[in-house]
């Protein structure tokens, strides 16, 4: 059955899907949260600090406890944002706070039988590749330059382990540039130059997609998708993203390379070819 047609049957009873959003007093969280609340859809929001939002339970995920796990019973969807989201952080904080901790919410979602989960991955997979050309496809050869971009192609991976071996239907995008400064406007102020402009994601299409994700066919079982708005130049491949949830970008950007720029992106390429070798030769990827 359809996801968005089992949506619409517990409309007519008067029964939402419950979603529940990990990281959830964090920029994306909050939005998403108001976003789901206008279409009737009761929110959880757990974090490992609320931020002053009485609204957001408190939860540790990365340490097994029974007074979270039991947060996800009676869930629809698992929107699964928490993580320590620095592209610098230690590899010690990368092992607790995002593998350690992604593992203990994909194992809560199928002990509480939770249909969906939707893993926050991230363009810090493909980053290897900046200075190349051609297509990135979701489906083509990772390439992480960090601790971080390593720890999110891990929980791509957990999520078709646990798609596969259980009745859990995983949904992993590949999130680009969505500023936390309002108003997530594009342009050269953007980290990481032209690069970092090609990916902007809006927060019309962030929660586009998120919706879409959540009401895609049950028949949908594992998917990595990348997830940009519709930018001039870009490299990210949508058709997949399209295909798998209907998802039509409805905002795009055309960047703009400053004098400065250019002057670093050629000292920029070779530091990053460095550190590629570094990650290949380290992990074969």
């Amino acid at each position: 059955m359809l996801g968005h047609d089992v949506i619409a049957q517990r409309q007519r009873r008067g029964v939402m899907p419950e979603i529940l959003i990990t990281g959830g007093a964090g920029m994306i969280g909050r939005k998403l949260a108001a976003h789901f609340d206008t279409l009737g859809w009761p929110v959880r929001r757990l974090d490992i600090r609320n931020g002053g939002d009485d609204s957001v339970e408190i939860a540790d995920f990365a340490d097994w406890d029974g007074g979270w796990v039991d947060r996800f019973a009676g869930v629809d969807t698992v929107v699964h944002l928490a993580a320590n989201p620095d592209p610098e952080a230690s590899w010690s904080s990368i092992e607790r706070d995002n593998i350690d901790l992604t593992l203990n919410v994909y194992e809560a979602a199928v002990r509480h039988k939770v249909r969906r989960l939707i893993f926050a991955s991230s363009n810090w997979t493909m980053a290897g590749h900046r200075f190349e050309s051609g297509p990135l496809s979701p489906t083509g050869e990772v390439s992480p330059v960090n601790a971080y971009g390593v720890s999110k192609w891990i929980g791509e991976r957990l999520g078709k382990n646990y798609a596969e071996k259980h009745d859990l239907s995983v949904v992993c995008f590949r999130i680009g540039y969505c500023q936390h400064e309002e108003p997530n406007a594009p342009g050269p102020h953007m980290g990481w130059g032209i690069w970092g402009q090609q990916m902007w994601l809006s927060y019309r299409d962030l929660l586009q997609a998120y919706e879409k994700a959540v009401t895609a066919p049950d028949s949908l079982k594992f998917t990595v998708l990348n997830l940009m708005s519709d930018n001039e130049g870009m490299r990210w491949a949508l058709g997949p993203t399209r295909d798998a949830i209907g998802y039509v970008p409805q905002d795009s950007a055309t960047p703009v390379e400053t004098e400065e720029m250019a002057r670093y992106r050629d000292a920029l390429a070779g530091e990053e070819a460095q550190r590629r070798a570094i990650y290949k030769r380290t992990f074969g990827i």
